[in-house]
């Protein structure tokens, strides 16, 4: 019952001094909107970080399986193509 009071009566202080002011309803609004705003663009341009890494890993990836592909395909091992092609008629 107490608490019930004592939020009845902040909403009551709040609206008298924020309710008829618009400029400090402003301000309220500016000051818990403002953590929000800067939280999303920080993790926006993490996001765009992680997926520049990403792309440069996978690049970095596909240049050595395509180098490793050359290397076996050159190579004398019994197993590669070369070596294959080599032994048809």
């Amino acid at each position: 019952m107490r608490a019930a009071r004592v939020l009845r009566s902040l909403s009551v202080i709040f609206k008298n001094r924020f309710g008829r002011n618009r400029r400090a309803g402003i301000a309220v609004m500016t000051a818990l909107s403002l953590p929000v705003i800067v939280a999303t663009g920080g993790f926006t341009v993490d996001v765009g970080i992680w997926d520049g890494q990403q792309t440069a890993l996978q690049a970095a990836t596909d240049a050595a399986a395509v180098k490793a592909g050359l290397v076996v395909t050159a190579s004398d091992w019994p197993w590669s193509s070369a070596s294959f092609r080599e032994a048809e008629p």
